[in-house]
């Protein structure tokens, strides 16, 4: 295999790797921002019961 061929073939494989590595630093802060928007809503829900409990109350 020649020179050429190497180094094209090593200048895939770490694209590749850098491309996965991407997909799963986005993967993980799909995850968080799903985490933290499932709290907040669940908050707001937890006020907003609260608010009518003190309003009925």
């Amino acid at each position: 295999m020649d020179a050429a061929a190497e180094m094209r073939d090593k200048v895939l494989e770490t694209g590749a790797e850098g491309v996965d590595a991407a997909r799963h630093l986005g993967n993980e802060t799909l995850d968080r921002a799903r985490s933290v928007t499932g709290k907040l809503s669940s908050g707001i829900a937890k006020r907003a019961l609260r608010q009518r409990g003190d309003e009925e109350g």
